[in-house]
């Protein structure tokens, strides 16, 4: 069976491990052992699960979420 995690789960997951490596500590983040020069990895992949909490939230209020900006 297999383990259901949602979006808003994984962008929990995703700013512990960026706390973690913000603090100098190495942490296990699926299956890879990251560091800080995997930060920006780390919050990529943090900002991909945010779009996609705030995309369900908005698909379950039928309204059009927030755009999110990034810039460079």
């Amino acid at each position: 069976m297999a383990v259901v995690i949602t979006a808003q789960e994984m962008v929990d997951r995703y700013m512990a491990a960026e706390i973690a490596v913000l603090d100098g500590k190495e942490t296990m983040f699926q299956g890879r052992k990251m560091v800080m020069s995997d930060l920006a990895d780390i919050q990529k992949g943090r900002l991909f699960w945010e779009r996609r909490v705030a995309a369900q939230a908005a698909a379950a209020t039928g309204r059009p979420g927030h755009s999110l900006a990034v810039f460079p």
